[in-house]
């Protein structure tokens, strides 16, 4: 631990410990009077209305700490006039202050007694701050409560034309529908709120959605794009210094910061939350500064100070009656008294946060919290119990699901609960010995937003299109301005007003989204994937985790788990091939040879098998195993042919999925794209790969694509419709009748961006009169109808992407998946371009010999590197990956 966490633990102690309640009398009289006197001064405080005046505004700005003594001093003026209406708006306004001193519940209970008030209830302003304030307080305590309240607030508020406050009130319903598993209400609020509050110039308003975002996004593991929301919380509050301190985005960006490894970064803004909550006194706080102090201390294993911050934590939230940090609190203890091997206290310490949780109605915190707890029993050995808590949270991820009609939403969703699905799995095979469970376990997250998008039945269009395509108009407009843009600064400055344009699109897409009827199915059975294997395939499925991992192995006849190597093993020998096999002239790779050994070689049965179908996880979703060294000079896709499934539900459904539409024209190849050039030579103006960083990077033309396209399209005849150079548009490829098409062939260029993966896009010519910017991107793609056999990505990166947990990757081939195509060939870095043509004249000479796509491109990989010898190393061809059903066969003769 550095010497400055150890200076902000003791200090943080001896003050939360102490508080200002200790302090000498006269000492308290001095802080009071130095901050309620220059305000005192300023409003005349004989005068109560002056004094209202400036209250109201402090607490228009959310600042009631400092709006609390004017409140008070003009309840007592109020009252002594005998004006018992302003005196019950100036008490019930203290009282938000007064709550965050003292206890929520207490404040709470006097709140509801003021409802019962003649002259509170008789008012409908008065009314309508009293409920405000109930709700905002029963939303830490009681969040069913607090809905209902923000619901009556809501109705109120709109009855007495109170417009501002329905703006905030909107947004308050937000987090209400968040907490209820309703992201996609949430998401549309939360937007809604933070654009009336910035058309209104609410500043406060603004901070509180924005830091509620990032709250939220943290909460689902995407900690790069809250860190975005928490940082223009910072700067707006820094125009105003009359706002309150941004508390909860100071908190937030911690946090984030400390996940993602920048713990130096994080030190600052938590020292910062510890002095204002101090100085403020805001003793229901004090958990969650403890709680955050205790990650510094786990992260450098210091676990004897760990376990004294998390008690103090404990104790501190209780006395304050708070369930959320409590729950928090006691489930991080349980999980140090684990590292620490008292199996017992860390028994009960996740029992008691699962009874916190409960409390909360907090369905993303509820999942977790039962896992953790789940993990416990297995290591006291309660197998049953544990297993119940298992199904427990499985179950309320299911109803999660429900109303999350976006795909790519229940990617991040399935993502942020991995942790449910990999210890429920290591239950069911080390303990129960049942793999048929474990399988059926693992399914229920795998591949899960693909597998829901092939159930998926349109039973309407989206009655906001005009809506969406103005905001789709300003995302395009931006994103033109991006590529033509110069310097850092100019870039920063579009990238944060795409990012507001971005999210201003989002819950216009889930609305589209909205009229998809998912249907929930059950996972593959065993039954169902052998009826669709043939003899010679073998599907293995990966999952990685720690201490150790496993392989699923199944077949016709075959049904085994194999335990492997710990995902940290994996992961690095993983990362240390890629990174050799890229470079141009490896002929070989040691880290490929030691990773065959961990995940290959224990599997006898991959041996056996002229056709494996394997099902990655984590990094093994970016490894090229038909490149893994495999025997003196071979590789393992030599003699075996190779594909690559999302699931195991996923494949059976892709195969057991009939085309839904007959197609009137063969093939869609598209290449030789013009893109712009700059100063008579072959560099692009445009930005592509880093396109959506500050600093960017170039591309430039792709010659051999034109006669790619011409070799791709002689195979298809009469039924090929080319586009290529100034008719290679995004407008004139989404203007084609797409779901006639069997075949679509890209050769263009390609953007992956793991941190925000919807920007992730494949490179068109562009046209800027029909409002496109030539990016066809993830959240365009899966939007598309497609009824295709085959989509061959002939781009760089597009099998690239971030890695999502247990629901696996997002990327560009997914959003291709989601939209109806059957099998996919991608690539997992950047390709040559004279070498990829060449790659792809072959492989669909084979398709048209009547060979698979899976088996036509293992031939044309072996051809090519029998035609260079050594030069054909794996960087050239190991990229090159089919994701989907590998048996998909195109009958070009009937298009010819």
């Amino acid at each position: 631990m550095t010497v400055l966490s150890q200076i902000l633990i003791r200090a943080a102690r001896l003050r939360l410990a102490v508080g200002l309640n200790a302090l000498p009398a006269m000492g308290q009289l001095c802080i009071g009077l130095c901050v309620a006197w220059p305000a005192m001064l300023l409003a005349q405080p004989e005068d109560p209305n002056a004094l209202m005046t400036e209250a109201e505004r402090l607490y228009w700005l959310d600042n009631w700490v400092k709006a609390r003594p004017l409140y008070e001093r003009a309840e007592k003026l109020f009252e002594a006039k005998g004006d018992a209406r302003n005196a019950a708006l100036a008490r019930i306004s203290r009282l938000r202050a007064d709550a965050d001193r003292h206890s929520y519940p207490e404040a709470s209970q006097q709140l509801t007694k003021e409802l019962e008030n003649p002259t509170v209830a008789n008012d409908p302003h008065v009314r309508l701050r009293c409920l405000m304030v109930k709700a905002t307080i029963d939303l830490s305590i009681d969040p069913p409560s607090s809905a209902d309240t923000w619901r009556e607030a809501l109705e109120l508020a709109n009855t007495i034309g109170e417009a501002r406050w329905v703006a905030r009130i909107q947004g308050e319903l937000g987090i209400v529908a968040f907490l209820e598993g309703n992201s996609t209400e949430a998401r549309g609020l939360m937007t809604k709120a933070i654009m009336s509050a910035a058309a209104a110039g609410d500043l406060a308003g603004q901070i509180r959605a924005l830091s509620l975002i990032g709250v939220g996004l943290s909460e689902l593991g995407e900690y790069e794009r809250s860190l975005r929301y928490f940082d223009q919380a910072l700067d707006l509050s820094q125009k105003n210094p009359e706002i309150r301190f941004p508390l909860m985005a100071h908190m937030g960006k911690a946090h984030s910061l400390n996940v993602l490894g920048r713990s130096r970064e994080a030190q600052e803004f938590l020292e910062r939350a510890v002095r204002f909550v101090e100085d403020a006194e805001m003793n229901v706080y004090r958990a969650d500064i403890l709680q955050a102090l205790s990650e510094g201390a786990i992260r450098t294993k210091d676990y004897k100070s760990a376990v004294s911050l998390l008690t103090e934590a404990v104790q501190s939230a209780k006395r304050f009656d708070m369930p959320r940090p409590r729950a928090a609190a006691l489930l991080t203890l349980s999980r140090v008294y684990k590292e620490l091997g008292e199996m017992e206290k860390a028994d009960e310490c996740a029992s008691e946060a699962v009874i916190a949780a409960r409390e909360l109605v907090d369905m993303y915190v509820l999942p977790r919290h039962l896992a953790a707890a789940a993990e416990i029993k297995v290591h006291r050995g309660k197998i049953t119990e544990a297993d119940s808590l298992y199904e427990e949270a499985g179950d309320l991820i299911e109803a999660m699901l429900v109303n999350v009609p976006s795909a790519r939403m229940r990617s991040t969703l399935i993502a942020a609960m991995s942790e449910v699905y990999v210890g429920h799995f290591a239950l069911a095979v080390e303990k129960q010995g049942n793999p048929a469970r474990a399988f059926e376990i693992l399914e229920r997250a795998r591949g899960r937003a693909a597998a829901d998008a092939l159930r998926a039945m349109p039973v309407q269009q989206s009655r906001r299109d005009g809506e969406k395509a103005q905001a789709e108009r300003q995302v395009v407009a931006l994103q033109i301005r991006l590529q033509q843009a110069a310097t850092p600064r100019t870039r920063k400055e579009l990238l944060d007003q795409l990012a507001a344009a971005e999210e201003a699109l989002a819950p216009l897409h889930l609305e589209q989204h909205r009229f998809n009827r998912f249907l929930r199915g059950e996972p593959v059975s065993l039954d169902q994937l052998r009826k669709e294997l043939r003899a010679d395939e073998l599907v293995v499925e990966y999952l990685l985790a720690e201490p150790a991992s496993f392989a699923l192995v199944i077949s016709k006849t075959t049904l085994r788990v194999q335990k492997l190597s710990s995902r940290r093993a994996i992961s690095d020998l993983a990362q240390r091939f890629h990174n050799e096999v890229k470079t141009k002239s490896a002929t070989s790779a040691a880290a490929g040879a030691s990773l065959a050994a961990e995940v290959i070689r224990p599997i006898p049965e991959i041996l056996k098998s002229s056709r494996v179908i394997f099902v990655p996880d984590g990094l093994l979703h970016l490894t090229p195993f038909d490149a893994l060294p495999f025997g003196r000079s071979a590789y393992l896709g030599d003699q075996r042919t190779i594909s690559v499934a999302p699931s195991a539900t996923v494949l059976q459904l892709i195969r057991t999925n009939r085309p839904s539409h007959a197609q009137s024209a063969r093939l869609l190849a598209v290449g030789n794209v013009a893109y712009p050039v700059r100063g008579g030579t072959t560099d692009a103006a445009r930005e592509t790969r880093g396109m959506f960083d500050p600093t960017g990077s170039r591309i430039t033309r792709l010659p051999s694509t034109a006669d790619e396209v011409a070799a791709v399209a002689a195979h298809a005849g009469s039924g090929a419709v080319v586009l290529d150079g100034r008719s290679a548009t995004e407008t004139a490829f989404k203007s084609q009748p797409l779901h006639s098409f069997s075949i679509l062939h890209l050769a263009v260029h390609g953007v992956a961006d793991t941190k925000f993966p919807d920007r992730s896009a494949l490179v068109f010519g562009s046209d800027p009169a029909s409002h496109e910017d030539g990016l066809l991107q993830v959240r365009e793609i899966d939007t598309l109808q497609l009824n295709a056999d085959l989509v061959t990505l002939s781009a760089c990166d597009t099998g690239a992407g971030r890695l999502q947990g247990q629901e696996g990757v997002a990327n560009v081939v997914r959003a291709f998946l989601y939209a109806g195509a059957r099998s996919i060939v991608s690539t997992l870095w950047e390709v040559d371009d004279t070498f990829t043509a060449a790659l792809m004249k072959r492989f669909y000479a084979n398709l048209g010999a009547g060979r698979d796509v899976s088996e036509s491109l293992r031939l044309a990989k072996l051809e090519m590197r029998r035609r260079l010898g050594p030069n054909a190393t794996p960087y050239f061809w190991g990229p090159f990956t089919v994701v989907g059903d590998g048996l998909t066969k195109i009958h070009f003769s009937a298009a010819r």
